[in-house]
């Protein structure tokens, strides 16, 4: 978990596209978004990128350890 996290630094473009995913969420079902809305959307999008981060780190380290 470390290593995830020295890693995580370096590679934004993922969380940047979860909040835009988040925006994007928001954007297309509520029609007067308010701050706790937004809030929820924004979260929601940092989720779906961590996760994407996370997936990725995985993959790339469990490639590393079956060598």
């Amino acid at each position: 978990m470390k290593d995830y996290f020295r890693e995580r630094y370096k590679h934004y473009l993922f969380t940047t596209i979860g909040l835009l995913i988040g925006y994007g969420i928001s954007e297309l079902i509520i029609e007067e978004p308010d701050y706790i809305s937004g809030i929820i959307c924004v979260l929601i999008g940092l989720v779906i990128g961590e996760t994407f981060m996370y997936v990725k780190w995985f993959q790339q380290r469990k490639k590393e350890t079956d060598i």
